[in-house]
């Protein structure tokens, strides 16, 4: 049985990592998808208004500078997390889940084709026709982000989210098993504490009630009562100081 990973002068070496599971790494699943899918849609919307009908007091169509570098940010942020989420934790000996690793896998096989359709993008408008532009965005970029990009992304954020009602559910199972013992455990000790105190009322309640019981004899003129405690604590004090008076 090899181990999980070995070090050698430093330098760990891991042999069998631990895939991810738990909440926190469904939580953090989605909250990678959910970064990625807000990058898409920013992209999409910082390209049309890049290449919106802008136009000069010539009337000649410019580009919207501003929109172009934030539709640059947006490919670059969604390629980040998904780099992010491909490496899962910083944990060497921790690995994404199986299907997760496939859904990145494919995202990631798309990467340099949204990198060349906003290279052409950015090529068709500078080269001053707006309207070929639009038409390449409209008619390749947006496709290409529904059914290449997007339909991963939610693919992606549905596994994560039954990933974390699995998680949450055998939660709850092991919580809802806590609470039956910690109720059996309460119960079992109010249970010892009623039968120790039974007791101890007991052990305190016997012998004053003997005491009780031979003072109103003793008053009732039976001088020869005696209480019958031979206890050495102070009921048994008591009850020798009671036998001494009479």
């Amino acid at each position: 049985q090899a181990p999980e990973s070995v070090e050698i002068h430093g330098l760990q070496i891991v042999l069998q990592p631990v895939q991810e599971s738990g909440p926190e790494n469904a939580f953090g699943r989605i909250e990678h998808g959910t970064l990625m899918l807000q990058a898409l849609q920013k992209f999409r919307a910082a390209a049309h208004t890049a290449v919106g009908p802008h136009s000069d007091d010539a009337g000649k169509p410019w580009l919207n500078q501003s929109a172009a570098l934030e539709m640059d940010r947006e490919a670059a942020l969604f390629e980040q997390v998904l780099a992010d989420s491909s490496v899962g934790s910083r944990d060497a000996t921790v690995a994404p889940m199986g299907e997760s690793v496939r859904l990145m896998q494919q995202l990631g096989e798309r990467v340099p084709r949204l990198q060349s359709l906003v290279r052409d993008l950015h090529r068709r408008f500078e080269g001053g026709d707006h309207t070929e532009a639009l038409e390449f965005l409209s008619g390749t970029v947006e496709p290409f982000l529904d059914a290449e990009l997007l339909q991963f992304v939610y693919a992606y954020l549905h596994q994560a989210e039954e990933e974390l009602g699995d998680e949450l559910d055998r939660v709850l199972a092991r919580t809802g098993e806590t609470t039956r013992i910690a109720l059996g455990t309460s119960v079992f000790a109010v249970l010892i504490a009623g039968v120790l105190g039974l007791m101890v009322w007991r052990s305190i309640h016997a012998p004053i009630r003997r005491l009780h019981d031979a003072a109103i004899a003793l008053g009732q003129g039976r001088l020869e009562t005696r209480v019958d405690v031979t206890s050495r604590d102070e009921l048994g004090v008591l009850a020798r100081a009671f036998n001494s008076m009479a």
